[in-house]
Parts: C-alpha cells; sequence; structure tokens
C-alpha cells in the first residue's frame, strides 16, 4: 500500500469524499397537517350521516316549508308513520303495503295520530289515495313531515 510520509492513504481519501457525500439531516414527510385536516373534513359530513329522521325510516326528499315546525315525536320507534316514496309505494313503519290495505292495517294501531313523510317527487295522485285511507280508518290528526327552509 503507498503511505506518504504524511500518512496519507488512498483508503483514507475514499473515506472523507463518502462522508461528505452524506447528508448531514435526513428529510422525513410531516403527516399531522395533512391528518388534522382529515379530521375536520371528516366531522362536517358525519353529522349529515347520522342524522335519525332520515336513517330509522324509509329513506325520502321531503318538500322543503318556510313554517315547519319540529316534530321530535316523528323520530319515535312506536310512532305510526307512512311513507310514501317516489314510485308511489306505500310503507307502513319500515313495512311495505298496498295502498287498499292500509286502512285496516292502521285500525290494529291504537295510536290515532299518524306521521305522513312523502317524497317531495311523488304523485298527488298516489298521496290523495293514502290520505284518502288514513280517514277511512279513522284517524284525523294527520302531521305532514317537511324539511325547515332556509329561505
Amino acid at each position: 500500500m503507498l503511505k506518504s510520509i504524511n500518512g496519507w492513504s488512498p483508503s483514507q481519501m475514499a473515506a472523507r469524499r463518502a462522508a461528505r457525500r452524506r447528508p448531514s439531516f435526513y428529510t422525513a414527510i410531516n403527516l399531522w397537517g395533512f391528518v388534522s385536516i382529515m379530521l375536520v373534513l371528516l366531522s362536517m359530513f358525519i353529522p349529515d350521516t347520522l342524522n335519525p329522521h332520515r336513517y330509522i325510516w324509509i329513506p325520502v326528499d321531503l318538500p322543503a316549508a318556510r313554517n315547519a315546525i319540529p316534530q321530535p315525536d316523528a323520530s319515535r320507534d312506536d310512532e305510526m308513520r307512512i311513507t310514501v316514496v317516489r314510485d308511489g309505494t306505500v310503507y307502513l313503519q319500515k313495512k311495505r303495503i298496498l295502498r287498499e290495505d292500509l286502512g285496516i292495517a292502521l285500525r290494529e294501531f291504537a295510536e290515532m295520530k299518524v306521521y305522513l313523510a312523502v317524497d317531495k317527487r311523488a304523485k298527488n295522485a298516489d298521496v290523495e289515495g293514502v290520505l284518502d285511507q288514513i280517514r277511512l280508518a279513522g284517524i284525523t290528526s294527520i302531521v305532514i313531515l317537511a324539511e325547515k327552509s332556509t329561505r
């Protein structure tokens, strides 16, 4: 091996070059900013999916009304709720029922108050038929559910 007088050798020079090529600091990706923004977005969109009025029952797009009054009893499980969806299908509680059989089924309930949830795109003729069956069952207290309009 070649060695000079002052103690220099080719292997020492190579080691010094390798040391200069190594970075003095190591980079890392900090994900805390990303995680915090994702948590904020998650907290903004989760409450909409946890709305009990929408998902306890058959989901419908309720019409909007400026003078809608909150009906907290409508979300109870034991309340008599009739739902008319867009295609005219009628549900009593969560069970599908024929419109003609609705009057007979309503007579079996002791409750004399009906919550009617109608999709805003349902035909008026379908709703009139359901209202006629409710009246034939002897129920006169009908609450038509609507979303409160912001305008």
